[in-house]
């Protein structure tokens, strides 16, 4: 129950944020991705809304991707569910985020991206 609430009060945080700056993706395959990133707090908050889950064995996984290679946040949304939302910590400047569905448990670069959403 405590890390629920810290966790809800740290999106507040991310959202309350006076710099916060938000945008969205669509994803191939139906669904949206939100954004909405705060310098000042370090952080964003990704919001993805799926119009079908991954199919089994499969998982849809968030990256990262500044200057060089994409970094993996992690597996988003497993198979069987399609909606999530997920704090990540330490964006880096005019950072991408990308969705690509990959194998459950994920990969190490993104295969099949359905959605790119840039901050800036």
């Amino acid at each position: 129950m405590a890390a629920a609430e810290l966790r809800e009060a740290r999106t507040q945080s991310i959202l309350a944020a006076p710099d916060l700056v938000v945008r969205t993706g669509f994803m191939a395959g139906g669904g949206r991705v939100t954004v909405a990133s705060s310098a000042a707090q370090g952080a964003s908050v990704v919001s993805l809304r799926a119009d079908r889950p991954p199919a089994p064995g499969r998982a849809f996984q968030l990256w990262t991707i500044g200057t060089g290679n994409p970094v993996s946040v992690g597996e988003l949304i497993p198979a069987g569910e399609a909606s999530a939302v997920q704090i990540v910590n330490g964006v880096p400047g005019n950072a991408v985020f990308a969705v690509s569905e990959e194998p459950a448990g994920g990969s190490a670069q993104p295969t099949n991206v359905l959605v790119k959403v840039q901050l800036t």
